[in-house]
């Protein structure tokens, strides 16, 4: 009972944004975006990713993004916010629902008929409080095996740079939504303010399993943040089109050190003939408290 569930509503709700996304690949990169402006009209036209060089893998996640066409899914516990997807329990089912919901996520893992055999003996011995109890850490544990891949709307938020940039001495990259539609088009805006999402269990809806990650408090509204998040995939790498990466902006306090890692990031995508990527740089403005393009882009 207590195994890692990827059936049932999570399942479900990763295919069905899939299939809304099959669609898309035929089509144009400008019908893409009208598309895009009908069926999301607050979807942003680029997205952004800060990344500095302080840490033991930012290196290695620009490489990802840059040369291998990937992003990396984090699990919810390695984010730096204490609340990162708490819930509040919500109402649990009948126990023949419980059960039944049980029965089918462990066929689907597998399970043999001796394991069954003891689901049922297990749910009889625990009674209501006890699964109840099991019920939450179920929750727990299949919202902490959630990929998590996070991005900005604007690439001149100083307290972005201030936090995930490196203190203005590192990169964001720069996403076109069309061009990475596989990627994007499960990006959801994040809400902020309370109470804690509820949780049911199990779950009716299958966009409710994963409703605490787009949840945050409004401490963090400055981010302006959207997320990808897919169901039993934290510590997962997901690719995308190369042609999605147009730019990277050095930030206002970028030394040699971070172009020096760019540069050469950007020769061995050149090697593999990918896309051509952009450099620009943001610095402070003179008369107010923003951050503007440099005036040479660079």
């Amino acid at each position: 009972m207590e195994r890692e569930l990827m059936t049932g509503s999570a399942a479900t709700y990763v295919e069905r944004m899939r299939e809304n996304l099959r669609e898309f690949e035929a089509l144009s990169h400008e019908e893409r975006r009208q598309r895009l402006a009908e069926l999301h009209s607050r979807l942003p036209s680029h997205l952004y990713h800060y990344r500095g060089f302080d840490g033991p893998n930012d290196e290695r996640n620009l490489r990802d993004m840059l040369v291998n066409s990937q992003v990396f899914l984090r699990a919810p516990s390695d984010f730096n916010d204490p609340f990162e997807c708490r819930f509040q329990f919500g109402t649990l089912g009948a126990m023949d629902e419980v059960h039944a919901y049980l029965v089918r996520t462990a066929v689907a893992q597998g399970a043999t008929r001796a394991d069954l055999a003891r689901l049922a003996d297990g749910m009889a011995r625990l009674g209501a409080a006890g699964i109840q109890q099991v019920a939450n850490d179920d929750s727990h544990q299949r919202l902490q095996a959630v990929g998590i891949c996070c991005f900005a709307e604007s690439y001149k938020n100083t307290l972005m740079w201030s936090h995930y940039g490196q203190s203005h001495k590192g990169v964001c990259i720069e996403f076109d939504v069309a061009h990475g539609i596989n990627l994007f088009g499960l990006c959801k805006k994040v809400e902020y303010g309370g109470p804690l999402p509820k949780l049911d269990y199990p779950s009716v809806d299958p966009h409710d399993v994963i409703a605490p990650i787009f949840r945050k408090s409004k401490h963090w509204e400055y981010e302006e943040e959207w997320r990808v998040a897919i169901p039993s995939s934290s510590h997962r790498h997901l690719d995308f089109p190369a042609e999605a990466v147009t730019a990277v902006v050095f930030g206002c306090a970028a030394g040699d050190q971070a172009r020096e890692v760019v540069n050469g990031l950007l020769e061995e995508r050149a090697k593999l003939g990918l896309p051509p990527v952009r450099q620009k740089q943001v610095v402070r403005a003179i008369h107010d408290y923003v951050l503007e393009d440099a005036p040479d882009g660079t």
